[in-house]
C-alpha cells in the first residue's frame, strides 16, 4: 500500500494547475511551493553532476516524507507526489500511470506563455482517484466519466448556476454512464448538486423529479444501500 499525502501538477514555470491534499493536514501555499520546487529543478539541470548534464532532481527527502518529481513527456508540466516513505511500495507504478494518463489527455495543450485556466484540469481528479484506488494498475476512464466530472466541477466552482445547457449536459452524461459509477461520482459533490437543484428556477417539474432521484441514488450509495435508477 502507498500512503500518498499530496499531489501537484505544475507547469514548467511553477504554476500549480492541480493540487490534491490527501493527508488532512495543513495545505501548503501552492504558489510558494510551485515556485520553490521549480527553481530547484531548473538549478539542478544547470549543474554538471559528474559527467552528466541536464540532470533533473527526482526526489527530495524530508523527515518521513519523500517528494517525487517527474517531468511529463510532451507536456510543459510535471507531476509532484509526496508520500510516506514507510508506505511507498507502489509509488513508481502510481507515478508512471499518472504521468501517462495526464500526457495522453493534455499533450500539446499547455503553453507557459499563454494564460492558463486551472479549471481546465479539474476533470483529471477523477483519473487521480481511480489510479490511487487501483495502486497504479492500468485503468480505463471513459470520455463520458471525464466530461461528467468536468460538469460536476463546474457546478462546484459556480461556473454552472442556472444555465439550462449545463444541466442538460449533466442529464445527458448521466444517462450514458453506468448508473452506479455516476451515482458514486455525484455522491462526492452532493451538497453542490443539491444546492443547484433547490435554487434553480429553470428546471421543469420532470427535471427536478429526475434530479431528486439521482441525488437519492447517490445518497443511498453513500449509505451502502441498494438503489436502482429507473428512467
Amino acid at each position: 500500500m502507498t500512503d500518498v499525502l499530496n499531489l501537484w501538477i505544475l507547469n514548467n514555470s511553477g504554476l500549480c494547475l492541480l493540487h490534491r491534499n490527501f493527508s488532512g493536514g495543513e495545505t501548503i501555499d501552492e504558489t510558494l511551493f510551485g515556485g520553490f520546487l521549480t527553481a530547484i529543478v531548473h538549478m539542478t539541470k544547470d549543474m554538471h553532476i559528474g559527467q552528466e548534464k541536464n540532470v533533473s532532481i527526482e526526489k527530495i527527502s524530508m523527515g518521513s516524507t519523500d517528494i517525487h518529481y517527474r517531468s511529463i513527456d510532451g507536456v510543459q508540466a510535471a507531476l509532484v507526489l509526496s508520500v510516506n516513505r514507510k508506505k511507498d511500495k507502489e509509488v513508481e507504478k502510481i507515478i508512471n500511470t499518472l504521468v501517462k494518463e495526464f500526457s495522453s489527455r493534455f499533450k500539446g495543450k499547455i503553453d507557459i506563455h499563454m494564460p492558463v485556466r486551472t479549471s481546465d484540469f479539474s476533470s483529471f481528479e477523477n483519473v487521480i482517484d481511480s489510479v490511487l484506488k487501483s495502486e497504479g494498475k492500468s485503468i480505463e476512464v471513459t470520455e463520458q466519466e471525464t466530461d461528467f466530472q468536468s460538469v460536476l466541477n463546474d457546478i462546484k466552482n459556480g461556473i454552472i448556476k442556472d444555465t439550462s445547457d449545463g444541466i442538460d449536459r449533466l442529464f445527458d452524461l448521466y444517462d450514458k454512464l453506468e448508473s452506479v459509477k455516476a451515482k458514486e461520482m455525484i455522491s462526492k459533490s452532493m451538497k453542490d448538486v443539491e444546492k443547484l437543484v433547490k435554487s434553480s428556477e429553470i428546471l421543469s417539474k420532470e427535471q427536478k423529479s429526475l434530479f431528486k432521484k439521482i441525488i437519492k441514488g447517490a445518497s443511498a450509495l453513500m449509505k451502502g444501500e441498494k438503489f436502482l435508477m429507473e428512467f
